[in-house]
C-alpha cells in the first residue's frame, strides 16, 4: 500500500472541531450527510428498520421510540473519519483497512460523549456491531450486557444490507433466512422472533400487491406503511425536513 494509499484509508478525526458543535442530532445527521451522503441515506433506512422492529417488539411509548430512532440514525456516525475513498471502495479490505474501519464504532462513541450526549447514545453506538456471542468489534460484551439499542442496530442494519445489492443479489424474500442463520450467534434470538414476525407482515402485504421477492424500495414502502403510525419519521425526505438538513 502506497502512502497515499495509507492517508486515504487511514482513519480520521482530526477535521472535527468539537468546541463548534452542538450536542444535537440533527448537527450529527447534517455533518454525515455533507460527508457522505450513501451512509446517511442507509443510517435513515437502519433507523426506520430498528424502530419498527421495537415497535414489533412491543414498545408502544412515542418518546422512547423517538429516542430509539434517534439512537439508531447516528449508529455510524463514527463514519466521520472515513475517507469518501475508503467509504465508496468497491474492494475487498485488506486487513490493515478493516483495522481502520473497525474504529468507527468507538471513535464515533467518543465523538458523541465528547459533545455531551446521553450515555446511553453512545455506549449504543460503540456496541452496534457486537454480536451477540461476545464475537466481532469492539468485544468487551455479550448477550444481554450488549445495549438494547446495539442489538437492535445489529439486526436492523445487516436486514438493510441483505436488501440491497452488496450482498450480490437484491431482494426482500430472504431476508429472514439471511439473518436467522447466525440467531444467537450474532443476533439477539428474542429480537430475531421479533423481526420474523414484521418480515411475515411486510412480506404478506408485498404479496398483496402481486410481488413475491420485492426490491428494496418497495419492502421499505410496505414496512413504513405498517408501522407508520407509530414511526417518529418515515423516509429520508423527512429526516432532512425534520432536522433541516
Amino acid at each position: 500500500m502506497t502512502k497515499e494509499m495509507k492517508k486515504e484509508f487511514t482513519y480520521n478525526l482530526k477535521h472535527i472541531n468539537y468546541s463548534n458543535i452542538p450536542p444535537l442530532v440533527g448537527e450529527m445527521m447534517s455533518l454525515l450527510k455533507n460527508h457522505h451522503y450513501g451512509s446517511f441515506k442507509t443510517d435513515v433506512n437502519t433507523a426506520i428498520i430498528g424502530c419498527a422492529l421495537e415497535i414489533e417488539n412491543g414498545n408502544t411509548d412515542p418518546l422512547e421510540l423517538k429516542q430509539g430512532f434517534e439512537i439508531h440514525l447516528m449508529h455510524d456516525i463514527g463514519k466521520l473519519g472515513m475517507s469518501s475513498e475508503f467509504l465508496d471502495f468497491s474492494g475487498r479490505y485488506t486487513s490493515e483497512m478493516f483495522d481502520e474501519m473497525k474504529k468507527h464504532s468507538e471513535e464515533g462513541a467518543n465523538l458523541l460523549e465528547k459533545l455531551d450526549f446521553d450515555v446511553k447514545v453512545y455506549n449504543a453506538v460503540e456496541f452496534h456491531h457486537s454480536n451477540f456471542d461476545g464475537s466481532s468489534y469492539p468485544g468487551g460484551e455479550k448477550e444481554a450486557a450488549i445495549p438494547f439499542h446495539s442489538r437492535v442496530i445489529r439486526i436492523a442494519d445487516s436486514a438493510n444490507t441483505f436488501l440491497t445489492k452488496f450482498c450480490e443479489k437484491e431482494g426482500g424474500s430472504g431476508v429472514f433466512e439471511d439473518l436467522d442463520k447466525w440467531t444467537g450467534n450474532w443476533y439477539d434470538p428474542d429480537l430475531i422472533a421479533s423481526f420474523n414476525s414484521l418480515h411475515n407482515k411486510v412480506m404478506d402485504a408485498c404479496k398483496k400487491l402481486g410481488v413475491s421477492d420485492p426490491s428494496q424500495t418497495v419492502y421499505m414502502e410496505r414496512l413504513v406503511h405498517l408501522y407508520s403510525d407509530s414511526l417518529p419519521l418515515t423516509s429520508v425526505e423527512e429526516v432532512e425536513q425534520h432536522y433541516s438538513l
